[in-house]
């Protein structure tokens, strides 16, 4: 389809929440960042360390990121990392983060010093830690388990053979999550023996756990998509974003930070009001993937129709949350992501929907340009390629359309006050 490639992009410009909660949020609008932007090349790992910040693991080496700015990790004087190429990266819960080197050297960084540890098993492709603080390793043997300083094999505890285990991943439920060359399996919490899910899988290089406790992976060969577990065998169809992913991971606040192949960092934030990410970008990739008769001629189309589709489905979940009330106060950020995470926007989207809606009968191109803005998340330059206007245009009219929807919306405040 001709649109996945526009679709993984529209959904990562939508608005952002801060990793440093020290930052303001203007400092963190940007939804992607390449080399361009400074990122490194090569992305092959990814953590979220205790204290917010991102951690990169490159060919070139170890960076950290603020959410503004990619910084190249140097050791302390005498120390060291594990080698210059990272292969794997694990945050663990006391602010930890473990290193493994494509040479398959262990370092530990912790209160910004490194410190070496014993050699693990040949070739470890993925470092987890479980609810009893214990790390489990995929390597190419099988599973394996480092705790009290030693490394065991723990595929014989669980009865996994000694065959390749592509990756580990210990979700916060206790449950263990591993890929074997073609399967996923799930070890419960508690339990002695892994389940076979039923799912099938090609080449998956991370799991990842959403805020709704749905269970993701990255399939360089297919996508990043969420996989069906046991909790969600009675759900309907489950989300994936048609892009060749090699990281998916979900921080604190709840963003999905996806990698692809040569193609940088991508964001999607977690939207203010009350509708689950999972949900929100499974009900737009649904809607867009319906739209089987649609052309898309270039990428600024395709941004127009998913802002579109996206005003509908917030208006539409927002109309079903609550009936419409009017007289609120509304602020009209440039986006509707940019509010205090669990803040319900209930009422304002529903109350600029129908000031949006006059506004179009007055001037179409300025009710346009809102759409763009506070509903798809765009930016300045992205809505004027959307709609084939200069950006002067784009910022003069935004702030007359701001100025005008604030004034109605703020009358109906005073009139019901």
């Amino acid at each position: 389809m001709k649109s996945c490639g526009w679709f993984s992009l529209w959904l990562c410009t939508l608005p952002v929440w801060a990793l440093d909660p020290q930052k303001a949020i203007t400092q963190l609008v940007h939804p992607s960042w390449t080399e361009r932007e400074g990122a490194p090349a090569s992305i092959v790992a990814l953590a979220q360390t205790t204290d917010g910040y991102l951690w990169l693991g490159t060919a070139s080496g170890l960076y950290r990121f603020d959410g503004v700015r990619f910084t190249r990790f140097e050791p302390l004087a005498g120390e060291e990392l594990p080698g210059t190429s990272i292969a794997v990266l694990c945050a663990t819960r006391d602010g930890s983060l473990w290193i493994v080197s494509a040479s398959g050297r262990i370092g530990r960084l912790r209160n910004g010093h490194m410190k070496m540890t014993p050699n693990g098993p040949a070739r470890i492709s993925s470092l987890s830690e479980d609810s009893h603080g214990v790390l489990v390793a995929g390597t190419a043997t099988g599973l394996a388990s480092f705790e009290d300083g030693h490394w065991k094999d723990a595929g014989k505890e669980f009865g996994i053979p000694a065959k390749p285990v592509q990756r580990a991943y210990s979700d916060a439920h206790g449950s263990l999550w591993i890929a074997t060359e073609d399967r996923v399996l799930c070890l419960p919490a508690g339990q002695k023996h892994f389940q076979d899910t039923g799912e099938s899988v090609g080449q998956i290089s991370s799991f990842a756990q959403a805020p709704d406790g749905a269970i993701w992976v990255a399939e360089l060969t297919r996508s990043a998509r969420e996989i069906r577990t046991f909790r969600s065998h009675d759900r309907g169809p489950l989300t994936e974003v048609a892009v060749g992913a090699t990281i998916v991971l979900f921080d604190r606040q709840g963003s999905l930070w996806i990698t692809s192949g040569g193609d940088g960092l991508r964001r999607l934030a977690y939207p203010g009001h009350t509708l689950q990410p999972t949900a929100l970008v499974h009900e737009a990739f649904l809607r867009l993937v319906d739209q089987n008769r649609a052309d898309w001629r270039n990428r600024a189309q395709f941004f127009g129709v998913a802002a579109q589709l996206m005003h509908r489905i917030l208006v539409d979940h927002a109309r079903r949350r609550h009936a419409a009330k009017r007289g609120i106060a509304v602020t009209l950020n440039e986006a509707i992501g940019q509010r205090k995470a669990g803040t319900d926007q209930t009422e304002e989207i529903l109350a600029v929907d129908q000031a949006l809606a006059r506004l179009g009968e007055l001037d179409p191109r300025q009710a346009r340009i809102v759409e763009l803005r506070y509903f798809g998340g765009l930016s300045v330059e992205e809505t004027a390629q959307a709609i084939g206007i200069a950006t002067r245009t784009v910022k003069l009219d935004w702030a007359m359309a701001k100025g005008w929807l604030k004034s109605q919306l703020n009358k109906e405040h005073r009139r019901d006050a």
